[in-house]
């Protein structure tokens, strides 16, 4: 049995389905542009907003909390509570 035959035999006739081409953009799609969504959030500690920030614990009693690098590496020295739980990008899908 050749492997057509046995895809057919798996698949049936959904393997000789029509192929659809895409679609053009409508209208509206070509006014958006084709870029990430840029977001901002500020650092828990100095307030500046950053592309990058880190979700991490400084202090438990304060939780998560999200710092920038600068202010990230700052907390993260001698700090026996320090965690790190997960980083933030402003800019989605990258």
């Amino acid at each position: 049995m050749d492997e057509h035959s046995a895809l057919f035999r798996i698949f049936g006739s959904r393997m000789n389905s029509v192929h659809i081409p895409p679609q053009p953009r409508p209208a509206y799609a070509e006014a958006m542009p084709a870029t990430h969504r840029v977001r901002e959030k500020p650092c828990a500690q100095c307030g500046q907003p950053s592309p990058v920030m880190y979700w991490v614990i400084r202090e438990e009693e304060e939780g998560w909390v999200f710092l920038c690098p600068p202010c990230r590496r700052k907390a993260e020295e001698g700090n026996p509570e320090y965690r790190y739980g997960g980083t933030w990008k402003a800019e989605k899908g990258r």
